[in-house]
């Protein structure tokens, strides 16, 4: 996500009776401060319901607390702008350790946001590509650069943010992984006529 995604994402999130934001799973104190703005989260956000826990719990480890209950939550890893990278961005649930009724609420929470992105969002919209030299498949290799992700959603901001400049990126973490470049611009990164961007 674009972090203009990310605000209206935020928005959508918050629009929910009881729903509040964490900064990450690790604490000051046994129990989290509840944040109704990303402004003040670092790069993992817990999305938690106090209707469906009023409170989550934590384990004190090494000087910190690490909170116990994020099955009780949906996890939010956010993207971030480095230079001409964006980098990937996901949101899971794990609801194992979960009561059947928090469960089922979670996921049909998730599936909300799921269903939201789904409609504003594209997916099979970048390719993942790696600086060897390019190659079709072949038994063992995949093809570099692959197929169109069906698996990567991209927000609108974050499309237009990708077409406005043709040295931009997407990468799965700032340092390391696979980079992305738009469907559109497959063939041109193929023939070496996409702009070589200063990745580093």
């Amino acid at each position: 996500m674009h972090p203009d995604d990310e605000k209206e994402f935020e928005q959508e999130v918050l629009a929910e009776e009881g729903v509040v934001l964490v900064d990450g799973p690790i604490w000051t104190s046994d129990s989290p401060t509840k944040l109704n703005s990303l402004d003040r989260i670092g790069n993992y956000c817990i999305i938690w319901s106090t209707l469906d826990r009023p409170s989550l719990s934590a384990q004190y480890k090494g000087g910190e607390w690490h909170c116990d209950s994020e099955m009780a939550t949906i996890q939010f890893l956010r993207s971030r702008i480095h230079g001409n990278l964006l980098t990937e961005g996901s949101l899971s649930i794990s609801t194992d350790l979960a009561t059947q009724t928090e469960a089922r609420r979670i996921q049909k929470r998730f599936h909300s946001y799921f269903k939201h992105m789904k409609s504003n969002y594209r997916n099979s919209a970048v390719c993942w590509y790696s600086l060897t030299p390019f190659l079709p498949a072949a038994p063992g290799r995949s093809a570099n650069p692959g197929m169109p992700d069906s698996n990567v959603w991209v927000g609108p901001h974050a499309l237009r943010w990708l077409r406005a400049d043709k040295h931009r990126r997407v990468r799965q973490h700032s340092s390391f992984g696979a980079y992305a470049v738009l469907g559109e611009d497959v063939q041109r990164l193929v023939s070496g006529s996409l702009p070589t961007p200063d990745l580093s």
